[in-house]
């Protein structure tokens, strides 16, 4: 190896400049989110049905709607737990194979919005599974994850940071000036 070569594998690599993005706003993640749920809904809320046909209605009680949601809880949990497992695992699966073929679900697109590591790069199929099951905990816990967005100036989310991703709005979608949230 001549004398300037060896310098030059010496020598540090110039630094990269910063990724320049713009992070999706809370209403827009809301909308693409809801989009997303839509068909995951209506599979639960179809194994729901099924499963509360199935074992027959429970008495009608003179209580609120509310009241006998919790009676019901409370006679067959079962009925209830049994498609929210179903709704989780699918939101999951959902969230983690399309972020991790494409860098967004089809919501995100249709929003115009993609999702990145630090680097700028579509998250793997590890860091899009720890995001999906953190996000569906987020959930879990009444959006709590969710809500840190809110006062963060970049709208990222804890389960964001945590898994290490940026939901960013994607230069290659059409333009969508007039989408909520932007």
């Amino acid at each position: 190896m001549t004398q300037p070569a060896a310098q030059a594998a010496r020598a540090p690599a110039a630094p990269t400049p910063p990724l320049e993005v713009r992070t999706a706003g809370v209403l827009r993640r809301g909308a693409a989110a809801l989009l997303d749920a839509m068909p995951l809904l209506a599979l639960t809320g179809a194994i729901a049905l099924a499963g509360a046909l199935g074992d027959g209605a429970p008495e009608p009680v003179p209580y609120n709607l509310f009241d006998r949601f919790i009676d019901l809880v409370n006679q067959r949990p079962l009925l209830v737990i049994g498609p929210l497992a179903v709704f989780a695992a699918a939101e999951v699966l959902w969230h983690a194979v399309a972020v991790a073929l494409s860098g967004s679900t089809p919501g995100k697109r249709v929003f115009g919005m993609r999702l990145v590591d630090g680097h700028g790069h579509r998250p793997g199929p590890l860091r899009a599974t720890l995001h999906a099951a953190l996000r569906v905990l987020s959930l879990a816990t009444l959006g709590l994850g969710h809500l840190t967005a809110l006062p963060d100036p970049t709208q990222r989310t804890l389960y964001d940071r945590a898994a290490g991703v940026f939901v960013v709005l994607d230069p290659r979608a059409p333009a969508r000036e007039k989408v909520a949230g932007s």
